[in-house]
């Protein structure tokens, strides 16, 4: 079986992915994809702003538009042996919902469509629906936890034979690979709120530890369906705080 796989990751990454990537998930996912590493596609997500979004959709259409030709497609149908994998994380989950829907192009349906955390602004076209997948899982942060408050998810449906969601009780980071804890120039929209952090606290919660164990437990969930449908992959890397 071969798989060729994509994943974008979430904004800001070039600032906070640690060199290694053990605190992105959409990098370890795609670097634990049992393939060979041409069939492998990584782009750190966009600034802050989401202004390389289009870029970005654009470069990984190319490259696996190319790839696929390369593959021997477009064809009557996608060959039996070929499956196609999408991992996203925030904006970079919308790019993904996109850039499936994009390969109806090739006749190529994609197998998973792994979505962390996907959310909008930054996309102006397709409003987020998910075309063009067989089975999508999407691993979402907690609404208690007060993440992202500015930015509302994409790809969120309801649960069915060929889509399946799961909430985390961690911050929008966190689903991602990481919590952010200790956030400095990007800001409390990708970790936690304080005042939520204090409120959970006095309520007898350990914060830390918790959001540390569900960001860990998001990508077990996306890992898990891959896995179930299909994708070989080579067990996680530790992730450390």
């Amino acid at each position: 079986m071969r798989y060729v796989v994509v994943g974008i990751d979430g904004s800001g990454s070039r600032q906070w992915r640690r060199r290694d990537g053990s605190n992105s998930h959409v990098y370890g996912f795609v670097h634990d994809v049992i393939t060979p590493q041409s069939l492998k596609y990584y782009h750190h997500g966009p600034d802050t702003f989401g202004i390389q979004v289009g870029s970005i959709l654009s470069g990984a259409e190319s490259w696996l538009f190319r790839t696929l030709i390369e593959l021997g497609l477009p064809a009557a149908e996608i060959p039996s042996d070929l499956k196609v994998v999408i991992v996203g994380h925030s904006r970079g989950g919308a790019i993904a919902i996109e850039l499936a829907a994009r390969l109806r192009r090739v006749n190529a349906p994609v197998q998973f469509l792994g979505l962390y955390d996907a959310v909008d602004r930054a996309i102006p076209t397709g409003g987020g629906r998910i075309h063009n997948v067989r089975m999508t899982y999407h691993a979402l942060r907690h609404p208690r936890v007060g993440s992202r408050w500015a930015f509302s998810n994409v790809g969120v449906q309801e649960e069915s034979d060929n889509y399946h969601k799961a909430y985390f009780y961690t911050s929008h980071g966190g689903v991602g690979g990481d919590p952010m804890l200790h956030p400095s120039s990007f800001g409390d929209d990708y970790s936690l709120h304080g005042d939520n952090e204090v409120i959970q606290e006095a309520m007898g919660y350990e914060p830390r530890a918790r959001y540390l164990e569900q960001s860990v437990a998001a990508d077990w969930f996306i890992r898990g369906g891959a896995r179930i449908h299909g994708v070989r992959m080579q067990p996680a890397r530790p992730r450390s705080g």
